[in-house]
């Protein structure tokens, strides 16, 4: 009798046939490979990725090999589990081809991380391109998805370069997690040098519960954990850069931002919810009219459109560097703005507003800028989105910006008719917003935050931080 060695033979050739005692029969073939054995595992290629995650404990750490790797379908994560680029690891996203395929499901997402209980999933050290995928909401290259007690994902230095004028690096759908040390260069484009690249969109779901609690700003958020986290990143020509929607609470600090803007949606284009808070502090915003985009033969710079834009829910603004934004290229531009689209635009939960949605309703409208909630006391037109004012806070900001000044923005052109009421009789200073006035009681939550220098073991609670 002849035995064989199996010892180096290809673990993805298709069948290998035994012939024992005159009998044949089949071994199944192993599907990918994963060396390596717990906590360290190593995926050979990035389609071996999900090899390891099958093979992995809670806790382990996955490392791709070296090398440039064209990603054609989704990657889901839902372990506990570190995946870290070993060395010059670069993956070109071409997940899908074009927006139609891309925005059906967060499923479609290049990457997709679900939460885990048991600890901090971590996603860290690669170079990612944009192939033929064109990621928007709910979709994006990499998407953050939440479940009930799961605990925050870290995604950090990685860097995303966009190939077109459309396409989200991050989908977050959840309220907490860490985006720190990550690099993203847009690319404007067409007649207006514009993109709608975004580096994070945040949103959360279409039900009001989130929305509908008290905020948790700076040490309130006790455990790091009640918001998500966008700090330390470096972001380069990336129009709608941070995107806070359906109620989202989103914390932007420390970042180098430059001819990008974040901001908040409103429920002009969000159902009836909008983004319920923004924290935007200690950011370095800069408008670089030498970074010249691929429109106008490259002659013209980024038509920047302004760095801070609140369309609903509230925010505290403060010790940031906002410079002006008009050259003599695009014009009078707006660096920090307040909107209430609902009251002039025919479109979203609320359409025009006091003329159609709720005639002669009038002020407040539903989760408009300055609004948040603590015991929803007040109930705009009786349409049952409970809020309560919760005013905007400027303060500290230097660079010669507008924001001791921010401009009160009318939504044009007006879509709903004469009767339509004006956005200055619903945001107004030292009421919806006040500005060089710190937020009473209010003192940031601790930076970096600790899950970005944290031990991690696998657990039920929250991780072990040092």
């Amino acid at each position: 009798m002849t035995l064989f060695s199996l010892s180096n033979i290809e673990p993805r050739l298709v069948v290998l046939m035994f012939v024992l005692s005159g009998m044949a029969f089949f071994v199944k073939p192993v599907e990918a490979r994963c060396s390596g054995v717990s906590p360290n595992l190593t995926a050979p290629t990035w389609a071996d990725v999900a090899a390891c995650h099958r093979a992995a404990k809670n806790g382990d750490t996955i490392t791709v090999a070296p090398g440039t790797y064209t990603v054609t379908t989704t990657t889901a994560i839902t372990k506990f589990v570190t995946i870290l680029g070993g060395g010059a690891v670069t993956l070109i996203d071409n997940t899908c081809v074009g927006s139609t395929n891309c925005n059906l499901l967060i499923q479609t997402s290049m990457l997709l991380i679900t939460e885990s209980t048991a600890g901090s999933t971590k996603f860290s050290g690669f170079v990612i391109n944009q192939g033929t995928a064109v990621h928007s909401n709910p979709s994006g290259t990499i998407g953050i998805q939440s479940i009930s007690n799961g605990q925050p994902i870290i995604i950090s230095n990685n860097t995303y370069t966009a190939s077109g004028g459309s396409g989200d690096f991050i989908i977050a759908h959840a309220n907490r997690g860490v985006i720190s040390q990550n690099t993203m260069n847009g690319l404007p484009g067409g007649n207006n040098c514009l993109n709608n690249n975004s580096f994070v969109r945040h949103k959360i779901t279409s039900s009001n519960a989130q929305w509908q609690t008290p905020p948790t700003y700076g040490a309130a958020d006790s455990n790091g954990a009640s918001n998500l986290y966008v700090e330390t990143n470096t972001i380069k020509n990336v129009l709608e850069a941070i995107d806070s929607d359906d109620n989202a609470r989103t914390v932007v600090r420390y970042n180098t931002i430059t001819n990008s803007a974040t901001g908040t949606h409103g429920t002009d284009t969000s159902g009836t919810i909008g983004g319920r808070y923004v924290e935007i502090y200690n950011n370095t915003f800069i408008r670089d009219m030498t970074l010249l985009p691929t429109c106008a033969g490259g002659t013209l710079p980024v038509n920047m459109q302004g760095f801070i834009f609140l369309r609903g829910g509230t925010a505290l603004i403060h010790d940031n560097t906002i410079p002006p934004v008009s050259d003599p290229y695009w014009g009078q531009k707006t660096p920090v703005g307040f909107l209430d689209e609902n009251l002039r635009r025919n479109a979203g939960g609320f359409p025009c507003w006091s003329t159609v949605t709720a005639p002669g309703a009038g002020y407040p409208s539903p989760h408009q800028v300055g609004w948040g909630y603590s015991t929803g006391a007040t109930n705009p037109g009786g349409v049952g989105t409970l809020q309560d004012l919760e005013p905007v806070y400027l303060w500290n900001n230097t660079g010669g910006g507008n924001y001791d000044s921010p401009a009160v923005i009318e939504y044009g052109p007006n879509e709903c008719g004469t009767g339509a009421d004006s956005v200055s009789n619903y945001v107004r200073q030292n009421r919806e917003y006040y500005v060089s006035t710190p937020k009473p009681g209010y003192k940031p939550y601790t930076y970096p935050h600790p899950l970005t220098t944290s031990t991690q073991s696998s657990t039920s609670s929250a991780p072990t931080i040092k």
